[in-house]
């Protein structure tokens, strides 16, 4: 068996303040992954299975633990987003492309649905379209604003994407990026404030020459405007691999972001949270300290009030 404990931290001038939601006891073949909670509190956790050998359960707490549902096909999933209307929407692929190249949406006495995009069906870019015409290379995370849009970063083979998806399944470009040679660039989470301004953290990859491993990442906070990129603050710096798992705009105007590293010797991970105020000024909230990558397991998500939805291993 293996456990873990879902946690409600409150940020404050102090620090983080929070207390324990629920702990929970699964098939040591599985982990707790991938946190979204809805506009009403209720949390969403999906199973995650490294060896992708069996179909991943989904659960709801709410009043307790509930499971929902088992994914229809073995797959493999990435961070997802709740909208107001009370659906769960998951980038979701199947396990032999390794691409999250659909987005599923799930509500409770609905079901599962396909809400854009093909399990079984890539592209070397995105393409635009309406539902199921739309086609993706490989979708980061979905994030969404308070009217039920939904915003994707996207990781083609030659550009790098953030897509909004209208409620029903509408596709658009808002801003995309050419990879630099045989480097990369790639969107991880966005933030939206309530005038519509969008915010991302985007990591470069600086790809070692001859190498299939990184030689170094760097993510910075960016404000996407008219087509343009404006630097807000750097955020991870001193890794291997650096990236933001989850952010979110608090209605003081600040940003609360979680990320994830990888040391330069690939052995160890931290996860730190920070607090960026709308002039760039930043400061750690929270820190794992470096541990070993091969007992990692800790995820977040952040909700509009800034309130962040920690799973960590007991």
């Amino acid at each position: 068996m293996s456990s873990f404990r879902i946690s409600k931290l409150i940020p404050s001038q102090s620090g983080l303040t929070g207390s324990k939601i629920i702990d929970i006891s699964l098939d040591a073949s599985y982990q707790i992954a991938f946190p979204a909670v809805d506009w009403n509190g209720t949390l969403y956790l999906s199973g995650w299975n490294g060896f992708l050998t069996k179909p991943l359960p989904f659960w709801i707490v709410e009043n307790g633990l509930h499971k929902v549902f088992d994914l229809p096909f073995w797959g493999t999933m990435t961070w997802g987003a709740t909208l107001p209307d009370g659906r769960w929407i998951m980038p979701c692929g199947d396990n032999i492309s390794g691409a999250f190249s659909a987005l599923m949406s799930y509500k409770k006495g609905d079901g599962i649905d396909t809400l854009c995009g093909s399990l079984t069906e890539t592209t070397r870019d995105f393409t635009s379209g309406t539902g199921l015409t739309s086609r993706f290379t490989n979708i980061n995370f979905a994030k969404a604003d308070e009217s039920g849009n939904i915003f994707i970063g996207h990781t083609g083979d030659t550009k790098a994407d953030i897509i909004k998806v209208s409620p029903n399944g509408d596709t658009n470009l808002v801003y995309e990026i050419d990879h630099p040679g045989s480097n990369q660039y790639v969107p991880y989470s966005v933030a939206v404030d309530p005038s519509g301004r969008i915010f991302t953290c985007l990591t470069f990859n600086d790809y070692t020459v001859g190498s299939p491993t990184y030689l170094s990442a760097v993510t910075n906070l960016y404000r996407v405007k008219g087509g343009q990129l404006d630097l807000v603050a750097p955020i991870e710096d001193d890794a291997r691999i650096g990236y933001a798992d989850n952010m979110s705009m608090t209605e003081s105007g600040d940003i609360i972001a979680v990320c994830t590293s990888l040391s330069q010797s690939f052995t160890d991970a931290r996860m730190r949270i920070w607090k960026i105020s709308p002039s760039g000024e930043r400061n750690v909230l929270y820190s794992t300290g470096w541990v070993a990558q091969s007992g990692f397991n800790y995820y977040a998500d952040v909700d509009r009030f800034g309130n962040i939805y920690f799973v960590r291993p007991i």
